[in-house]
């Protein structure tokens, strides 16, 4: 029986907590699967307890971030938009937006730090299309700044969570096999992920 994209991700991630390699978690599925990316996919998102464990402090850290850029942006709009009708129904939706994306990122979804990453380079593609009077220029550039701080720490943190997923849900490639968790077992791979930063 072929298994289905939910199905994978239900196969995988109970093996994997069962404490099986993603080496041989992947290579036992793969008969069973018609798209073999979407099961690399669900082998290399897999946190497990020990580095998350070690992350949470990262993963807070990044929450955290997140919350005051909702709580400043929502406040910001409705206090400074000229109609406040209209900030509080923008406010509304960025709130959502963000709130949502938190959300993702709690439950350790790639989707979650993937969306959040365009959404702050979106962010700096506005800032820097602007034209800002001289007296706001060191403003504009503290902000773009501070933004680019939060989109590389937001890369560092899902670095650190799933060494083996980077952006855009495409698994790392390995030198000598496919993918980075398939050229190790899993307890060099955890050797690998907690060495000291």
């Amino acid at each position: 029986m072929t298994l289905s994209g939910k199905q994978i991700s239900i196969q995988a991630r109970h093996l994997l907590v069962g404490g099986m390699s993603r080496k041989d978690v992947y290579n036992s599925l793969l008969p069973q699967v018609d798209s073999e990316k979407k099961l690399a996919y669900a082998v290399a998102r897999y946190v497990d307890h020990e580095t998350y464990t070690k992350h949470k402090g990262k993963l807070d850290t990044l929450l955290v971030i997140i919350g005051l850029q909702l709580i400043i942006s929502t406040l910001g709009l409705i206090v400074l938009t000229e109609f406040v009708m209209t900030g509080v129904v923008i406010a509304g939706v960025i709130a959502v937006v963000l709130g949502y994306i938190m959300y993702l990122i709690s439950k350790l979804d790639p989707v979650g730090f993937t969306l959040y990453f365009l959404l702050i380079m979106q962010n700096i593609i506005r800032l820097r299309a602007e034209n800002f009077e001289p007296d706001e220029v060191n403003t504009s550039i503290a902000t773009i700044v501070i933004t680019l701080g939060c989109m590389i720490y937001t890369g560092y943190v899902q670095g650190k969570l799933m060494p083996h997923l980077p952006f855009f849900f495409t698994p790392l490639k390995g030198k000598t096999a496919k993918y980075t968790f398939l050229e190790q077992d899993f307890s060099e791979a955890l050797a690998n992920t907690h060495k000291p930063d």
